[in-house]
């Protein structure tokens, strides 16, 4: 009898920590994908991809695949400058591409016929197209943070800073809720 009790007990701690643990893998880096076309639209295929960060350097690269399209994985929250070269065209170069933390934005890149000696470079960020999820992330700075009003010194009204939710919790204390637990004040999304 103890045997069996004391499978059934290992048996549920070793549930409990693959649960605990799959639970707390949030991703923090992102991935940057996208289309290389020539100037008629085709793909181009075999086209380096290189997207340096601007504060630290970091460089990560990739080759697009026969169909044009690329893909960098991990990639951390930043600011980047990505180029791409190919062979018969010129090279293109994109400034102040940002990438915020746990996105999947698409950099399609259009090439321009020419030399690889030359480059074009894009001053001008367009906003980058978040393709793979509907998550909004949003970053604070350490300035937003501390100048952000707590009603009732309750954390989750920070929420409302984020575009697109609203924190509809309006009672806190003994007479209300809490507000410090998840059942006590949904997120909803803001209807349009």
């Amino acid at each position: 009898m103890k045997t069996i009790t004391k499978s059934w007990l290992a048996l549920g701690f070793a549930t409990l920590f693959i649960l605990s643990s799959a639970l707390t893998a949030q991703e923090f880096r992102g991935t940057l994908s996208g289309l290389v076309t020539d100037p008629s639209g085709a793909v181009v295929p075999q086209a380096k991809v290189r997207a340096v960060n601007n504060a630290t350097r970091q460089a990560y690269t990739a080759t697009t695949t026969t169909s044009g399209d690329y893909l960098i994985p991990y990639v951390l929250p930043g600011t980047y400058t990505v180029s791409v070269a190919a062979e018969g065209f010129k090279t293109k170069v994109q400034d102040n591409v940002f990438l915020p933390a746990g996105a999947s934005p698409v950099l399609n890149v259009a090439m321009e016929i020419g030399a690889s000696t030359e480059t074009i470079t894009v001053s001008g960020t367009a906003e980058l197209l978040e393709a793979e999820n509907s998550v909004g992330n949003n970053e604070l700075t350490t300035r937003e943070l501390e100048n952000i009003p707590l009603n009732g010194r309750q954390i989750y009204t920070m929420l409302g800073t984020i575009p697109g939710s609203q924190f509809l919790q309006t009672q806190f204390g003994a007479s209300g809720y809490s507000g410090t637990r998840a059942w006590d004040g949904p997120i909803m999304p803001m209807s349009a």
